[in-house]
């Protein structure tokens, strides 16, 4: 089972761990796809940018021609590049970056850049594409020119941004963009599937998380259970032997003619049956929790009369010696329960109490009752718990590892049932322990409203 249980877990973390792999590989590919789709767009929405530019300049020119007049050269010059675009357009590539490169070096003498047109367009070519951005600077570098050839678009450039540069391809003049970083633009153009992804990959830790940890406990669960069993399976064995040893002593050896055997053996009797009914009584308690049809019968009870009752029982029951020590305040203070099963939580307190400690067992009992609550305390000056079993004692079938008193028995149920009962009353029950110096059981109870 430990060794299945072990290959699962492994088998599960390989499997999580090739899916967080590939799903790294995936995502690196794309960033690394949609980091060179998006400089591809950009570079070419300068590219358009710079055409449309040329031909906005040229109608200027030539508007300005008419106006005003000027020389044959620069009426040339708008004239040829209007009247020609659409036929630059079906021409081959190279011919075409020839006659953009002589444009610029005639309109840019004429007419500088409008830059704030190219920003524009290049702006609105990439947003077509769903690509974001902000652009900062364009610098223009051409080997014979005007020196006034960029523009900034803002006061102060900020620290984090990317160069973008397309060069035509005669290589006679570059455009130098400024823009948000692309790592910032590709992330942003990933968020969903970035988003969506980390959800999936939570979702899968927590389901792992969850389903180990469901495994772990119904793994300890079933341990306990073995064990319960186990302890269970003995304790009621033992009674049920020792009381017909005692019959069939006084039945088959004469020891009945004996009145003071013979009262000795009923006793065993009696006292094992007592025991054994005892365990049932429990069994049947977990088993109605278990079930929620358990129901409190609550009454006014006096507590100085029902603490004792416990020492009495406790006292003739106990095979050591017991001291206890009682302090009730009010003396007739009275809470609201129920009569059966507050008793029961009451003896399981002192039971163990007795049961934990050495020769002699020291118990105080203590009621007392505050503005909204009673409470009442129950401690020993027995072995004590330490800190790291103290938040585990209520569980279900969870026993307290006791050392050296290996001949203290129990079935991990007794706490538990008194937690259940406390909280179907509406208290509680806490704990104060330290090794060696005993323990503090203390019940809050609600007062009758």
């Amino acid at each position: 089972m430990k060794l299945s249980f072990r290959i699962i877990v492994i088998s599960i973390i390989v499997a999580l761990t090739a899916i967080f792999g590939w799903q790294l590989y995936w995502l690196t590919g794309l960033y690394s796809s949609i980091k060179q789709e998006t400089y591809t767009t950009v570079v070419a929405a300068i590219e358009k940018a710079d055409v449309h530019e040329l031909l906005c300049r040229g109608k200027a020119v030539e508007a300005i021609d008419k106006k005003k007049g000027t020389n044959n050269q620069n009426r040339l010059v708008s004239r040829s590049y209007n009247y020609g675009f659409e036929i630059f357009s079906a021409m081959p590539t190279i011919i075409m970056e020839s006659i953009y490169s002589g444009l610029h070096e005639s309109l840019d003498f004429v007419l500088p850049i409008n830059f704030r047109y190219m920003r524009r367009y290049i702006l609105s070519e990439c947003r077509s594409k769903g690509i974001n951005l902000e652009i900062y600077r364009i610098f223009f570098d051409v080997s014979s020119g005007p020196k006034e050839n960029q523009y900034q678009f803002v006061k102060v450039l900020p620290r984090n941004m990317e160069c973008l540069t397309y060069t035509n391809k005669e290589g006679r003049y570059t455009y130098k963009v400024y823009i948000t970083p692309l790592m910032h633009i590709v992330l942003y153009r990933m968020s969903g599937i970035l988003i969506s992804t980390l959800l999936i990959i939570v979702l899968l830790g927590v389901a792992f998380w969850y389903l180990i940890h469901v495994i772990m406990k119904q793994r300890t669960l079933e341990e306990m259970k073995d064990d319960f069993t186990n302890n269970m399976t003995h304790e009621l064995k033992t009674p049920v032997a020792v009381a017909y040893s005692a019959a069939d002593t006084l039945l088959n050896f004469k020891q009945g003619d004996d009145k003071a055997k013979r009262e000795k053996y009923l006793q065993i009797c009696l006292d094992q049956l007592s025991r054994l009914s005892n365990l049932i009584e429990q069994i049947l308690s977990m088993s109605m929790e278990r079930r929620k049809s358990l129901t409190m019968k609550k009454e006014l009870l006096d507590v100085a009369e029902l603490v004792d009752q416990l020492m009495e029982y406790h006292r003739l029951k106990s095979d050591k010696e017991v001291a206890f020590h009682v302090r009730i305040d009010p003396p007739h203070l009275h809470i609201f329960a129920d009569a059966t099963h507050m008793s029961n939580v009451m003896s399981n307190l002192i039971d163990n109490a007795i049961k934990y400690s050495a020769d002699k067992a020291e118990i105080t009992i203590e009621a007392a009752e505050t503005d909204r609550m009673n409470r009442i305390v129950v401690s020993d000056q027995g072995i004590g718990i330490d800190r790291d079993n103290q938040s585990r004692i209520f569980e279900k079938f969870y026993r307290v590892p006791t050392g050296n008193m290996q001949h203290v028995r129990g079935y991990g149920l007794g706490l538990y049932y008194v937690k259940q009962i406390m909280e179907k009353h509406g208290g509680s029950i806490s704990v104060e322990s330290e090794p060696g110096k005993g323990s503090t059981f203390t019940l809050l109870l609600p007062k009758r409203k």
